[in-house]
């Protein structure tokens, strides 16, 4: 298996080499897979010559930039060491390599409020150690209640179905794809998740997912354009999760119509006593930029990225999952 590492020492070997990487690109590989950088490391176990390049880095930054973005999102995106492999022949399901808040660091700041992992506020399945589900994997299974092959035709295909028209309508035909594809995306995300859709989703919800989009498209927290929408997150996510968790409650008290038609309900029906499954994470699997922080695990998996958190459509035009 061939195994490539950038280093630290590679990334920062000066300020102004560092800054000619980001002209570069360089930065705009980074995959799952990393580990934490050294934002809450003690200086002394950083190499002297690392924390003056840093120093020397840190003059270009920006200087509207926000404290604790460039503590908490820009020092550990080019203090971190990213290892990439060939892709596995079967899903790895181990304690070895484990799923244990397995997210670049410096996108923590779009998902939590301090920056770091918070599971006492709520976790995602794809963020969480195989040890830490319940047994036999529980918590995976109660998630995968909600997305079982026998939902798609009479839960989910209409909802789909509708969604494709719309992307291949004639109005569009010989014009860019992502543009409507986007305009459109968040109705079926939101409808096969909460059963809301149109007008029920509120222009924060929809600004907070194309926000996260955009951050993650230019991935170089230096650019204003990534700063900005960064920041435009971080405002809107406490909204969000007031939101999603108002309409869980709609779900529950049948206030939505046909709450059998998402994948929500499933999670709130099988959660049983919540102790492996409580609803402030049902909260967090309803996340829209959470299925874009696990790119490098969709990636791996090879799941087509038409249906969010790890859904896809076979060609025959069932919902599956892997295991």
């Amino acid at each position: 298996m061939e195994r490539k590492i950038v280093e630290r020492r590679t990334v920062l070997k000066g300020g102004a080499a560092a800054v000619g990487m980001l002209g570069s690109g360089a930065s705009a590989s980074m995959v799952a897979g990393v580990q934490q950088a050294s934002a809450d490391t003690p200086p002394s176990s950083v190499p002297d010559q690392i924390l003056a390049a840093f120093q020397r880095f840190r003059e270009t930054i920006p200087a509207n930039f926000d404290h604790e973005y460039v503590e908490k999102a820009v020092r550990p995106f080019f203090l971190t060491s990213f290892y990439e492999g060939e892709r596995p022949m079967l899903p790895v399901i181990d304690v070895t390599f484990s799923k244990e808040n397995a997210l670049p660091y410096d996108l923590w700041g779009l998902i939590t409020r301090d920056w770091r992992p918070t599971p006492e506020d709520g976790v995602t399945v794809f963020l969480q150690g195989l040890e830490k589900r319940g047994p036999n994997n529980l918590r995976k299974r109660i998630y995968f209640s909600g997305v079982t092959p026998d939902l798609y035709k009479p839960m989910y295909g209409p909802k789909v179905v509708a969604f494709f028209d719309k992307l291949m309508d004639k109005q569009f035909a010989n014009k860019p794809f992502m543009r409507h594809y986007l305009d459109y995306y968040f109705d079926l995300y939101w409808d096969l998740h909460l059963g809301v859709t149109g007008d029920a989703i509120p222009f924060e919800v929809r600004q907070i997912g194309e926000a996260f989009n955009t951050v993650l498209a230019y991935r170089n927290p230096l650019l204003p354009i990534t700063y900005d929408n960064y920041m435009i997150v971080r405002e809107r996510l406490d909204f969000l999760k007031s939101w999603i968790d108002d309409r869980l409650a709609d779900i529950e008290s049948g206030k939505i119509k046909n709450p059998e038609r998402t994948m929500a309900w499933y999670w709130l029906k099988n959660a049983g006593d919540g102790k492996h499954f409580a609803k402030k994470d049902v909260v967090f699997e309803c996340f829209p930029i959470l299925w874009r922080s696990a790119n490098g695990a969709t990636r791996s998996s090879g799941l087509c990225r038409v249906c969010p958190k790890m859904v896809a459509i076979r060609p025959c035009g069932h919902l599956f999952r892997r295991p």
